[in-house]
Formats: structure tokens, sequence, C-alpha cells
């Protein structure tokens, strides 16, 4: 079985109608999330080492328990021991593969796609954890997630809530964008680009990935899976119907101008990064970082170097020209970067 693929996306961005679409290929097993991720990578620690018998198998106890309490089925639900049976290797990439492994030889499928709401912050530990494996970064406008967000029962909370969220797993994405060694394993894909026209869109993930693409990734809507998700929460109705190819922009309709002003204040500066242009807030300065932190506060140290003399202020301007230096390269290196952006698209607005 060829490396797995990870979906890195938010919330409300697409990420159960591209899962669908990739669980309709004849070879791309991707089942309903049960966020394994976010839940145990945090707590391997607590197991022990997993060379540990009693330790691999309460793990996998535990793995199986997560899945089988999930808002919807999962295809093949095995038992604790067929999963430690089947597992290649013990640890806990060897326990998601014998798990998802499972549920793909139950659907005569041979290669994995698995989205979990924890993939994005834990991106790197995926990295090592599963040194084959490719990444798909699904990214939507920040202000049309918000008002999904809005709008789905499942998701309490105001637009700020949704881009405070957004904001933060974008930041998460794009570090780790910049720092893969491999930029070949990552693929953008704009849930925009996606509604738009398809089918170009699944080719470049397929190519990327190794895969021959199929028709019946079009075909998504009519197919077992997107029936089942659809059935097992309001939120994922829209699943069995085709793609929705005007669900962009509705913000400029369905959000208060006070809204959009408030998620642009929070999301603007990942905004820009991945290409989407902020329409009311241009003034986003660079991220509030330990460094700009540290800024803010320099003028606190100015009385005390004031009163050491000559030595003093020769210190004192030598620390403003450092920071003054630092707050520059943060500001411009924090604009945007291109290569991100929708495909043939870029900001036609300086912020």
């Amino acid at each position: 079985m060829s490396g797995p693929v990870f979906l890195l996306s938010s919330e409300r961005s697409g990420s159960n109608l591209i899962r669908v679409m990739m669980d309709s290929h004849p070879k791309l097993c991707a089942p309903h999330s049960p966020h394994l991720v976010k839940v145990f990578v945090p707590l391997l620690p607590n197991y022990g080492p997993l060379t540990n018998t009693p330790a691999l198998a309460q793990l996998a106890k535990d793995m199986v328990h997560v899945v089988d309490i999930q808002l919807r089925g999962w295809p093949h639900l095995p038992t604790p021991e067929q999963v430690v049976e089947f597992c290649d290797e013990p640890s806990f990439p060897g326990l998601v593969r014998s798990l998802y492994g499972l549920a793909a030889k139950h659907d005569n499928k041979s290669r994995l796609f698995i989205k979990d709401n924890g993939n994005m912050q834990h991106a790197p530990d995926l990295v090592v954890l599963f040194p084959d494996a490719h990444f798909v970064y699904l990214v939507r406008d920040a202000r049309d997630m918000a008002l999904s967000w809005k709008k789905s029962p499942g998701h309490p909370g105001s637009v700020k809530d949704a881009a405070k969220m957004w904001s933060a797993e974008q930041a998460y994405a794009l570090h780790f964008l910049s720092m893969e060694q491999d930029p070949a394993r990552i693929t953008v894909v704009h849930y925009e680009d996606l509604i738009a026209d398809a089918e170009p869109q699944l080719r470049r993930i397929c190519a990327a990935i190794g895969e021959q693409f199929d028709d019946s990734m079009l075909e998504f809507h009519k197919g077992k899976e997107a029936k089942t998700s659809a059935d097992a929460a309001i939120g994922w109705k829209n699943l069995t119907k085709p793609v929705m190819t005007s669900n962009q922009g509705k913000f400029l309709k369905e959000l208060s101008v006070r809204e959009q002003k408030a998620i642009e204040r929070i999301a603007g500066r990942q905004m820009l990064q991945l290409g989407y242009t902020p329409n009311h807030v241009t003034e986003l300065g660079a991220q509030q970082t330990g460094t700009l932190r540290k800024l803010s506060n320099a003028a606190r140290a100015a009385v005390p170097q004031l009163l050491r003399g000559p030595a003093g202020i020769k210190e004192l301007k030598k620390r403003a020209k450092r920071l003054a230096g630092m707050r520059e390269i943060m500001v411009r290196a924090g604009r945007n970067n291109p290569q991100w952006h929708r495909a043939g698209q870029g900001n036609d607005k300086d912020a």
C-alpha cells in the first residue's frame, strides 16, 4: 500500500466534500474522520513504549472506541485484537495503518486518504510518523468559512470564534509549508477553485499522489459514502448534491460589514498570505509574536538605560536599531506569498 494522504483543512472549508470525492476513487479509502491524530498524538507518551504488548493493546482498544463513538459508522469496525493482529509494527502509525487498512480492505481499496481536524497543528508530527505521506492542503476564504460556521447548528459561537480558529489553523499550515523540505509532498487546493471546476483540481491531486484520475470522483454525490455522511449530520446534507459551483462570495450579502471587518481583523494576515484580499481592513501590521510584544514593551527599558549616562544611551541606540530592523523584516515578510494563492490570481490590493 502506498503512503497515506493526509488532508489539512479547517472545518466548514469543504473538507467533507473533498473527502467524499476522494473516496469515490476506486483505489482510495476516505472514511469519516474519527480524529485519531488530534486525540492520540498528544497522549502517546502516557501509554509508554508500544513495543510493550499490553500498552499497544490498550492504545488499540482506545482507538477503536473513539472510532465507534463518532457521528457516523466506520466502513468496517474491527475489534482491538484484529487491529493489533493486522498491525505492521508496534507503533501509533502501525495502528493507524491497520485501522484504516482494514476499512480499505473491506472496500477492496488500496490507498488511505485521512481527514482529521487535528492534522493541521500536528502536520510536523505526521511527517515524522509517516515519512511516506503526502498532504493536501484545502483552504477556503475565511469570511465564507465563518458564514458557513454561523449557519451550522453544530458549530456554536460567533463569526469571531470561527475566524480565530481559521487564523490559528492557517498559521499552523503555512508554517508547515514553509518548513517542509520537499514541497512536492504538499498540494495546495483552494475551495473556490474546487467548486468552480472540480476536474482539473482533482486531476492535479491525483497526479501529485501518483494515482490516475477517475471520472467516478465527479459522481461522488451518487455514492454510498455521500449518502451515509449526509444522513449522519445536518451540516453534511449537501454531499448528496452535485458541486455547488456558486457557493462562494456569499459573505458579501449575508454577513454585515461589521462582521466582515471583525473577521478581517482577526484573520487578515493569513488571508493575504493565501491570496484572499480583505475588503475593509488594510492596516494589518505584523503578527503579534513574542518578538513584537517585546518591541512594544521596549520603551520600558529606556528610562533605566538613560540613567546610566552615555554608555546607556549608546546601548539604547543599538537596541532601538536592532528592534527596528527586526520589525521591518517581520512586517514585510508577513504580507503574502503568491505561491499559495489561487491559480492565476493574486492580490489586487496592497494592504
